[in-house]
């Protein structure tokens, strides 16, 4: 099992591996060995979610994470908002999926405002008690919410999930001293910009300065802002682009700030 100290300097996000809300088999075979080739390349943290094509995303996950050792892995997937009051049901459905005996991460997809807190977090922290997943965390909360998740919880939020990019700070920005204060770690979904180039002007001086693409740039950036970005990479080569960029980051030769 691998704690946060271990992880690789970012994940793997999942999201349209396999479909949107619903399965798409089309690129099974090039998804599997995206996932493979990046676990093998050292990606260790994998995020997926049980609605990602509709609980198909997880099956590839599975399927990739077959030929590996799951123990040297860190898999977080989320709860839909629709799942909230049978989460055991919820979580018994990912682990099959994916073929494995626990989830490292089980995260709160989205709030949900006609659903008690109270009893959503009691409810989560039975699936940590039972041994189904090693850490329990929200995604999507804002900070008054993240704190009552926070205390309900005895302290046990390990994460939360929130978009940031070079489009998107406002979140982050504003849960990240609670997050710093109390050991959460903020992961950043979404951390590419989904290459697009950013509207503010001053951003895009930085970019085209840098000699990065947008993607290369965008998660240096989330990285440097103190956060854990979890990218889906479209290629292979699209990976090695982002490994190659954090590896000259990591060695001083790119500065962000």
């Amino acid at each position: 099992m691998i704690e946060r100290s271990n992880f690789s300097p970012f994940g793997l996000g999942t999201w349209r591996m396999g479909g949107g809300s619903e399965p798409d088999r089309s690129k099974d075979r090039e998804w599997v060995d995206i996932i493979d080739i990046a676990i093998k390349r050292g990606i260790n943290v994998i995020d997926t979610a049980e609605m990602y094509g509709g609980g198909h995303t997880e099956e590839l996950v599975g399927q990739a994470i077959a030929s590996n050792d799951r123990n040297k892995l860190f898999l977080i997937t989320k709860a839909w908002p629709s799942s909230y009051g049978k989460l055991n049901s919820s979580i018994s459905m990912s682990l099959k999926r994916m073929n494995v005996d626990y989830i490292d991460l089980y995260l709160l997809h989205w709030p949900k405002d006609n659903y008690p807190i109270d009893r959503l977090i009691k409810e989560l922290m039975g699936l940590k008690e039972e041994g189904l997943t090693r850490y329990v965390g929200v995604s999507n909360f804002d900070l008054d919410l993240l704190g009552k998740a926070y205390e309900l919880s005895g302290q046990n939020i390990y994460a939360n999930q929130v978009e940031l990019n070079v489009s998107r700070q406002s979140q982050f920005n504003s849960i990240k001293d609670f997050c710093e204060k109390n050991g959460i770690l903020t992961i950043a979904y979404s951390p590419l910009n989904r290459n697009k180039m950013p509207s503010n002007l001053k951003m895009q001086e930085k970019i085209r300065a840098s000699g990065l693409s947008v993607s290369a740039y965008s998660l240096l950036y989330t990285i440097a802002l103190g956060a854990y970005p979890i990218p889906k990479f479209s290629s292979i080569e699209h990976m090695e682009i982002l490994l190659d960029a954090y590896d000259r980051y990591s060695k001083g030769k790119i500065r962000m700030f």
